[in-house]
């Protein structure tokens, strides 16, 4: 739970700071609400799913119970929430600034892709954090879209397929 929930606070931490700030540093805003719903739908979904499909932590059953009155947010996943969450954000609105600088038409989508881009990097990061494979992400993304191992051969599965080998 608590990895799950280090992941998706990071994530919506950099789309809440990049809603937020960019009003404050004289760009327009970034997203429509269209686009946050999507990136929502696209990161915090599969690779949600597929963050509890990851196999227990060595020495889990080793180790004593949390106390109870301990909270979800210690052992610094607030602090990695805040950094990471800033750091999703100050990309994007870079991106952003760079690329109504330049002054293409197409700043819109390239905010967008940076924020869900960064938002997939965290997930790489959430993984290597826990001392797991992130190479391991696509395989638990083809097993959840397969139905746990089934032979479905729908066309989501097979590019997932092919991205991951």
């Amino acid at each position: 739970i608590r990895k799950f929930i280090k992941y998706v606070m990071a994530g919506n931490a950099g789309e809440i700071w990049t809603l937020f700030l960019a009003p404050f540093l004289g760009l327009p805003i970034p997203l429509q609400p269209i686009h946050i719903l999507w990136v929502n739908l696209v990161t915090d979904g599969l690779p949600g799913l597929a963050l509890t499909a990851e196999p227990a932590e060595r020495c889990l059953m080793r180790r004593p119970p949390s106390p109870p009155n301990e909270s979800i947010l210690a052992h610094g996943v607030w602090q990695h929430m805040l950094w990471v969450g800033l750091l999703i954000g100050a990309v994007t609105l870079l991106t952003q600034h760079w690329a109504l600088q330049g002054s293409t038409a197409h700043w819109q989508t390239m905010t967008f892709t940076t924020l869900t881009l960064a938002q997939l990097a965290n997930y790489n990061l959430a993984l290597s954090f826990l001392g797991n494979d992130p190479n391991n992400a696509v395989a638990n993304i083809q097993s959840i879209v397969s139905g746990g191992g089934s032979s479905s051969n729908n066309s989501l599965s097979s590019l997932l397929s092919q991205l991951g080998g």
